[in-house]
């Protein structure tokens, strides 16, 4: 309802808020692979967000599912 309403979701709610995709920058990319560190981010390696941001625009509606 909320995101109808006003066409984006509240980033302070119980429900959770901040999610994006991003890459790893500087961290060790063997904890990308072994641990669930994103805490409801979508991790993708470095390689992989340079690509996502030549094929996406800002802005541009991404669903996850």
């Amino acid at each position: 309802d909320y995101y109808r309403r006003n066409g984006h979701p509240p980033q302070n709610t119980a429900l959770g808020g901040a999610i994006g995709i991003h890459g790893l920058g500087s961290a060790d990319p063997d904890i990308h692979g072994r641990y669930h560190w994103t805490q409801g981010c979508v991790a993708v390696t470095n390689e992989q967000i340079d690509r996502l941001v030549e094929l996406v625009g800002v802005g541009t509606r991404v669903v996850i599912r």
